[in-house]
């Protein structure tokens, strides 16, 4: 029977972790530890009435007294699992967000928000691990672009180190729209491990091939187009089992400090995938 309620108590630990929400899951480090298990109250001890006083007999030994049997072990309650995900890998999660800058300082929008001519944007990227970031971009003219890495950020290192967001197209530099309408179009990728279909096609992420080069050879670095087959084909193999979070100012009510963001998660681990849409009128 106590297996049983073990059981079942870990059951419900489990389900209970399922629920939680995408941006509960991007922050959670891992299961609080579990409070060690009260000890079982002692019983009190009997009273015995004092021994009377035995009548001297010569010449006879004393007489040997049974040794009272050991007290019979007290079984421990069984252990709860607190309501934390207890998946086999820690889950991957990505939070993007808009920032809009303005004098200088930066603000996040909302993911929907409709941009004029003038306004500069940047889209802060963020990991809840250590992984490998890959962006490209589709401007207007529909050709799919590589954005990160880039070979002016961090030589075109695209590892990414867990909770520390990555600005794109850079730190220094932003989108800035013009008076032509339209539609900018972000894939984004992130990895615990590097993605080689997706850095084969990037030039910066691509070693020259070994080759003897006569005198005066130029070494071009060269990468398959990316297209929209391709970005197709990863975004339906790598967003089956992901689970996706809106955030506004008002909403979650855990937030701590309002924000407006977007949070995928995958709680298998392995790999994420999004579409950032920036919009302009």
């Amino acid at each position: 029977m106590r297996l049983l309620v073990g059981g079942l108590l870990a059951a419900l630990a489990v389900s209970a972790a399922q629920e939680l929400t995408p941006r509960q899951l991007f922050y959670q480090e891992s299961a609080p530890p579990n409070p060690a298990p009260k000890a079982a109250p002692k019983a009190p001890a009997k009273k015995t009435a004092p021994p009377k006083a035995a009548k001297q007999e010569a010449l006879k030994p004393p007489i040997a007294t049974p040794t009272p049997a050991a007290a019979p072990a007290v079984a421990e309650p069984p252990r709860v699992v607190n309501a934390a995900y207890t998946g086999p890998e820690k889950p991957l999660g990505l939070r993007y967000a808009l920032a809009q800058v303005v004098n200088g300082a930066e603000q996040e929008v909302s993911p929907t928000a409709t941009f004029r001519s003038g306004d500069q944007v940047r889209v802060k990227v963020e990991g809840n691990r250590d992984g490998y970031l890959y962006v490209v971009a589709r401007g207007s003219s529909g050709v799919w672009k590589p954005l990160f890495p880039s070979s002016d950020i961090n030589g075109g290192d695209n590892r990414i180190a867990a909770r520390r967001a990555q600005r794109l197209p850079s730190n220094t530099h932003a989108f800035t729209f013009d008076d032509q309408a339209g539609q900018e179009q972000l894939f984004v990728i992130y990895s615990a491990e590097p993605v080689k279909d997706v850095e084969a096609l990037i030039p910066s992420l691509t070693p020259p091939e070994k080759k003897e080069l006569t005198p005066g050879t130029m070494i071009v670095a060269t990468a398959a187009p990316i297209n929209d087959a391709f970005v197709s084909r990863m975004r339906n193999t790598y967003s089956r089992d992901l689970i996706v979070q809106t955030v506004t100012p008002s909403q979650p009510a855990e937030a701590s400090v309002p924000e407006s963001a977007v949070y995928v998660v995958s709680k298998s681990g392995g790999r994420v995938v999004a579409d950032i849409k920036l919009e302009h009128k």
